[in-house]
């Protein structure tokens, strides 16, 4: 049946901890020709991590389907197929984990397939062995990489650049994966999700007279955000985009010395400096948890799904952007 080439978008590094945020897999025959692509978002149920790495937002992971529904889907996928990845001990180790706690424990021989950056050296000049780097030296372009689908894409490209090669036999790897057997997981076809166009975010609506606009997100009632720039190009809008946003901050809403403020999720200037800036001012940070009292949670992404969100809309405490922050805070050290 061929080659079942596999990329995932993470939350971190730590698979068991770190949960898988995005996956394709793209399916390739013995020739090396694409036959079959499949990718969908993924919920994991808590914050996203470097969101500037993969660029996925929880707005967008909000209607996908958790790993334990895309489950069997996955496997009708994999299966009779030789699992191929850019760095396939990253790829492998994070299925595993994932398919281990939807209650599916997948035999040991079907994750050690091809790796790519492996067989970099046979196959090509480059002492550099990231995707970027073999796909340069293969001739290969790769667009908008760490999007799961993209980088699947340019892995399979890689791949069909090595059968052409011929210098490895693999026809034993892939007859011993028609036969193997995998455990059984209901293919329910959920639907898909996708992320945002590559390079167009999510637009937000500015404010007709320019200035910063603070607003509710229509799914959690005390999330606010900011946009002064115009709105990139269009995306796909669904109903929700055109429900009414809700209410601005409350007039007068500001920051006090003394106020009680928590941070989560993996902000764009280090999470110390913030913090540093915050204690300067005369405010206390609470690091591990927030309370009935926290004033207001700084987020990378106001939608997270960190437990500190959800604990700061259970209270109905704002949730509010690093540039909302700032703002407050040089309110608070320029009184009037």
């Amino acid at each position: 049946m061929g080659f079942a080439v596999v990329d995932v978008e993470t939350t971190g590094f730590a698979a068991g901890r770190d949960r898988v945020i995005e996956i394709a897999v793209v399916q390739v025959n013995a020739q090396g020709a694409i036959t079959g692509e499949w990718c969908t978002l993924v919920n994991p149920r808590r914050d996203l991590g470097p969101q500037h790495i993969h660029r996925i937002t929880t707005r967008e992971v909000l209607p996908a389907p958790t790993f334990e529904k895309i489950t069997g889907d996955l496997i009708t996928r994999l299966t009779g197929r030789v699992l191929v990845a850019h760095n396939l001990t990253f790829d492998a180790r994070f299925l595993q984990a994932e398919l281990t706690a939807a209650g599916v424990l997948p035999p040991a021989e079907a994750l050690n397939g091809l790796c790519t950056m492996t067989l970099a050296p046979r196959y090509l000049t480059t002492d550099r062995r990231n995707l970027a780097a073999c796909c340069a030296a293969a001739g290969i372009p790769l667009t908008n990489a760490h999007s799961a689908l993209y980088d699947a894409r340019a892995t399979a490209a890689l791949l069909a650049h090595y059968l052409a090669a011929g210098h490895d036999d693999w026809s034993p790897l892939l007859a011993a994966a028609r036969s193997r057997p995998w455990p059984f997981a209901p293919a329910l076809d959920t639907p898909v999700v996708h992320r945002s166009a590559p390079g167009h975010p999510v637009a937000r609506r500015p404010r007709r007279d320019g200035a910063p606009s603070y607003r509710r997100a229509s799914r959690n009632p005390a999330v606010f955000r900011t946009s002064t720039a115009p709105s990139p190009a269009p995306v796909p809008r669904s109903a929700e985009d055109d429900r009414p946003t809700g209410a601005e901050l409350p007039a007068g809403f500001r920051l006090d010395a003394g106020d009680r403020i928590a941070f989560t999720g993996q902000t764009d200037q280090p999470r110390e400096q913030l913090q540093a800036h915050a204690a300067a001012a005369g405010l206390v940070t609470h690091p591990e948890n927030v309370c009935r009292w926290t004033k207001v949670v700084v987020a990378a992404d106001p939608d997270s799904l960190s437990t500190k969100a959800r604990k700061a809309r259970d209270y109905q405490i704002p949730i509010i952007t690093e540039p909302v922050f700032a703002r407050l805070l040089a309110e608070l050290r320029t009184p009037g």
